[in-house]
Formats: structure tokens, C-alpha cells, sequence
């Protein structure tokens, strides 16, 4: 019997998860597949200490404190992927502002990172399947394939800030890492990226383990954009209730590290780039904004 009632469980999140969600429904689903394709999760609102305390993490990451998120939101359960990306050039003929512009940053052959003309989204100078996260994407594409989804799908997606993407990330865990600091088994979660003859080379998403709340590649495999401005000393004077970063600066943040130091995957490792830097290490993720929120 208890077999029966695992098995009619598991055939209710999958119909669950096939429905396509209406922003202004009355009843919020767990997660959902929209009009590409792409998945969903349903992220509550809460609150959490965001940051790291003072004997841990980096400078732009002091001080620790306590952040609420008033709305819940839906978080894409991976981040974009190369085959969702080509839909969007597809439908629409964009071409990335490195395609435009000599080309995206790539690993070379001098073991440094370096401006390829013939670089770009469908050239990163490594091997990727349509399951790869979408890279050589600086802030500005990303903002245009927001834009494109939105109109296509009628709802409001966005990228997250980078207040959604801690609290995904940990997801309700105060620990180093949403992992409970198992860091003898972190390549678990994601991939300890090492030096190949193809570079730095990104994996298919979703093929390790995902955090508490469902989301996989949150670390480990690319960095990820979010949609705030970048202010080291932020975390000082960061309101309590939703922050969104500064008004305006230089670069826009980046999260979910990756790489073979495993400081660089804790749930608060934050970093930054000018918003027109494509590296072959650069990807995204969405958020979807609900309407009404339980």
C-alpha cells in the first residue's frame, strides 16, 4: 500500500509539473512547464540571513544580514539552455552582441582567457549539447531573450536579484553551502571545473543532485547573471525588504560560482562583471513574478 500511494505521488507532480501556470490563478502549482519548454519551481517567500558572517566569506559579503523576500516567485529549475537560447535566435535572427562585436572570451591555448572572433554562443571552444547552459551570453543578450519571453509567453519573467538567488540557492539552509558543508562530497552538486584541451568546459544541466527546493546547477557548472548593479559595501546599507542593488554602477552581479575551489560554491559567494563581458563561463537563469502569492 505504501508502495500505491509513493507511485500515485509521483504521477501528481509529473501532471503537476506539465501544467501551464496563469499568473493570476487562484491555486499556485509546485512547478510548471512553459511555452519553450523551460521548467519552473515554485519558490515561497521568507526570510534569511543573507551574506557571510565575519569569520567567513570576503569582504563584499560582510556583513550578515537578515533579508525578507515578501513575494514569492518561480525560479527556472536550471539555467537557460543552449537549445532554449536557439529557439530564441531562431524565431527572432538576434545576434549576440559578441556575434557583433569581435567575439566572446574564451579559454586559449596561451592558458589564459582571451577575445576569439569566431567565439560566440555556438562556438565556445568546447564541446556542448543543447542541454549546456547557454554561454558567451553577456547581460545585454540576456536581457533580450527576457524580453523576447515575455512577449511570447504573456508573463513576467525577469532575471533574478541577486537577494532571489541566495535565498534559492540556500534554500533554507544557513550553512556554508546548501550541501550542510559536506564539502568531501560537493562534485555531488556540481562540477569541479579542471583545466581540459578543451578549457573550461560547461556539462549538461540537471545531471547532479539538485539543492532542497528542486533547483539544479545553482553552483558548479556557470556563473550565472543576476539583475542587480554591483556595490561592494552594498550589504551596509542594503534595505531589509526585497533589495534590488544600487541604482547604477559598472557591473551587474554575478552568482552561483563554480570552479575547483570550493569557497567559490558557497551560497554567498558573490562576483561581477561589466554587463558587456561574454565569458564561455557566463550564463542565466529566470525568475517569474506571481500575481497573487499564498
Amino acid at each position: 500500500m505504501k508502495k500505491l500511494h509513493s507511485m500515485i505521488g509521483l504521477i501528481l507532480l509529473l501532471f503537476l509539473c506539465n501544467i501551464s501556470i496563469a499568473q493570476d490563478a487562484d491555486q499556485i502549482e509546485n512547478c510548471f512547464t512553459n511555452a519553450i519548454g523551460m521548467e519552473f519551481v515554485f519558490i515561497h517567500s521568507g526570510s534569511f540571513l543573507m551574506g557571510s558572517s565575519e569569520d567567513e566569506g570576503n569582504p563584499n559579503e560582510h556583513p550578515q544580514h537578515k533579508i525578507t523576500i515578501s513575494k514569492s516567485f518561480y525560479m527556472s529549475k536550471y539555467p537557460v539552455t543552449v537549445g532554449e537560447f536557439r529557439q530564441f535566435v531562431t524565431e527572432t535572427g538576434y545576434r549576440t552582441e559578441g556575434e557583433k562585436n569581435g567575439g566572446s572570451w574564451v579559454w586559449t591555448d596561451k592558458n589564459e582567457w582571451g577575445q576569439k572572433e569566431d567565439a560566440n554562443w555556438k562556438n565556445p571552444y568546447f564541446e556542448q549539447s543543447e542541454r549546456n547552459p547557454i554561454v558567451c551570453i553577456n547581460w545585454n543578450d540576456a536581457q533580450a531573450f527576457t524580453e523576447w519571453l515575455k512577449k511570447k509567453d504573456g508573463k513576467n519573467y525577469r532575471l533574478p536579484t541577486e537577494a532571489e538567488f541566495e535565498y534559492a540557492c540556500r534554500a533554507a539552509t544557513t550553512t556554508t553551502y546548501f550541501f550542510e558543508n559536506d564539502t568531501l562530497h560537493f562534485t555531488d552538486y556540481g562540477w569541479a571545473q579542471t583545466l581540459t584541451s578543451q578549457g573550461f568546459p560547461t556539462h549538461p544541466v540537471g545531471l547532479k543532485l539538485a539543492n532542497p527546493w528542486g533547483l539544479f546547477d545553482m553552483v558548479g557548472n556557470a556563473w550565472q547573471w543576476c539583475g542587480d548593479w554591483y556595490d561592494e559595501s552594498y550589504y551596509s546599507n542594503s534595505p531589509s525588504l526585497d533589495p534590488k542593488g544600487p541604482l547604477n554602477g559598472d557591473y551587474k552581479v554575478n552568482r552561483g560560482g563554480m570552479g575547483d575551489d570550493i569557497n567559490d560554491w558557497s551560497s554567498y559567494k558573490r562576483d561581477a562583471l561589466p554587463p558587456n563581458c561574454d565569458f564561455s563561463n557566463q550564463s542565466f537563469r529566470l525568475v517569474l513574478e506571481i500575481t497573487k502569492n499564498p
